[in-house]
């Protein structure tokens, strides 16, 4: 299921990698699919926290 943090990261950062963690923690999930945004403002926020929620978790993790 898709889930949109775009307009939310923007005034809270933390909010991206609590909801990468969320979702690596979860064992109904089986892959994260991560896709990039165009605002640069948040392309580095969302690929660090997504290569740090991909070397804490055994479960795949695609960035789009």
């Amino acid at each position: 299921n898709p889930f949109d943090f775009s307009g939310m990261a923007i005034g809270n950062p933390d909010l991206v990698r609590g909801a990468l963690a969320a979702f690596a923690e979860d064992p109904g999930v089986d892959a994260l699919v991560v896709i990039i945004p165009f605002g640069v403002h948040l392309v580095n926020l969302v690929a660090e926290a997504t290569a740090e929620i991909a070397k804490a978790t055994q479960k795949l993790v695609c960035v789009v």
